[in-house]
């Protein structure tokens, strides 16, 4: 069970956090999650959200590649801090658009989306840091930014 730790954070952290996710992602080391280790199948919020509205791979990746710090409105870190997540920390972005369904026309009005985005840095033993892009959907809840509201 994931545990806010925003309490702890500054903005400086949220900014670096930010400033890693683009880069990792801006170089190629990050995917977006689809199973959990042992193989079983996720909540399938994020392949319905992704069959409901048109959103091509590169417009996924260019909304992650687009977030900004003052977005950010949770970071947490696994409860049980045990072996499959290591202690790694989970960021939690809100991110506004417009998108169309499938099935609409272009010309049609677009629907304004908040999209929940949680994505984990991954630190393994051996190797470099990745994220993991573990929620890309939309919002069950409104975002509350407390970006402004963080120590510096």
């Amino acid at each position: 069970m994931p545990v806010s730790v925003w309490g702890e954070k500054t903005k400086r952290d949220i900014d670096r956090a930010t400033e890693k996710i683009i880069r990792l992602v801006s170089n190629g080391d990050f995917t977006y999650d689809k199973q959990y280790p042992d193989g079983q199948r996720k909540n399938d919020k994020n392949e319905r959200f992704l069959q409901d509205y048109i959103i091509s791979p590169k417009l996924r990746d260019h909304i992650v590649l687009s977030l900004q710090p003052t977005q950010c409105c949770d970071v947490q870190i696994d409860e049980l801090q045990d072996i499959k997540r290591n202690g790694n920390l989970m960021y939690i972005y809100f991110y506004e658009c417009e998108l169309n369904k499938r099935g609409e026309r272009i010309s049609d009005p677009k629907h304004h989306i908040v999209i929940y985005i949680k994505i984990e840095i991954i630190k393994p033993i051996n190797g470099a840091e990745c994220c993991l892009v573990i929620s890309f959907h939309d919002a069950d809840y409104p975002g509350h930014p407390r970006y402004e509201q963080l120590p510096d």
